[in-house]
């Protein structure tokens, strides 16, 4: 990995669903930080791209989407 690529950072969040009312503020919140950052310059001058999914507030979801980041 060249150290001007991007750092992908997951971010798993539900838009849907019934927890959806307060984790749509902590994906803004994430967003938000992540966009701090670049405007800041980055990690060491390089971008830091969200990678996010939508759990639709569902648990297998979740473990699956997670798996998915990992991977």
């Amino acid at each position: 990995m060249a150290l001007t690529e991007p750092i992908k950072v997951g971010v798993l969040y539900s838009e849907t669903g019934v927890t959806s009312a307060i984790e749509t503020s902590q994906l803004y919140g994430t967003l938000f930080a992540i966009e701090e950052v670049n405007r800041a310059g980055g990690i060491d001058g390089r971008e830091v791209i969200p990678v996010h999914y939508d759990p639709q507030s569902d648990p297998r979801t979740y473990r699956v989407l997670a798996e998915r980041l990992i991977t």
